[in-house]
């Protein structure tokens, strides 16, 4: 309840769960199994899109995009006391990359008010990206969660 559509799972992973899509156990999920090997489920066709570098370069925006929103998120909530906590967790919880400072400091780095943008753009077919207030607050302001 908390997270709301947040965490819904990809439409693509609730039409494998119907479809008993379930990986090795059933068979076939991503892939179909035979024995030791493995090939591409071709039945998911319809989901698969061409490999592009801007693809990857996109898909990795959006999953930082999401990690970013939920740390700042976490600090509008007074879920943590302050960046410093958000950004060390996600380092030690999820394995974030530390020489990135974690997900606010890599924000901060890259630039709040270009990700609002862009999480702007997203959201207008995913409301999963609608940054949170304190994101959109310091993107207009100018400001950053770490005064330097």
């Amino acid at each position: 309840k908390a997270y709301g559509r947040r965490d819904r799972a990809p439409e693509i992973l609730r039409s494998m769960r119907e479809s008993k899509l379930l990986g090795r156990k059933s068979g076939a999920g991503f892939y179909k199994y035979e024995g030791r090997e493995q090939f591409p489920n071709e039945s998911l066709g319809q989901w698969r899109r061409n490999g592009s570098t801007k693809h990857d370069i996109d898909l990795a925006n959006r999953l930082m995009f999401l990690m970013i929103n939920e740390a700042a998120r976490c600090i509008e909530e007074k879920v943590v006391d302050s960046p410093e906590d958000a950004d060390y967790g996600m380092i030690l919880g999820t394995g974030f990359a530390p020489h990135r400072g974690g997900p606010l400091r890599f924000a901060e780095h890259f630039g709040l008010e270009k990700i609002v943008e862009e999480m702007n753009r997203l959201a207008q077919s995913d409301e999963k990206f609608v940054p949170c207030d304190i994101l959109k607050k310091h993107a207009c302001e100018g400001t950053k969660f770490y005064e330097s």
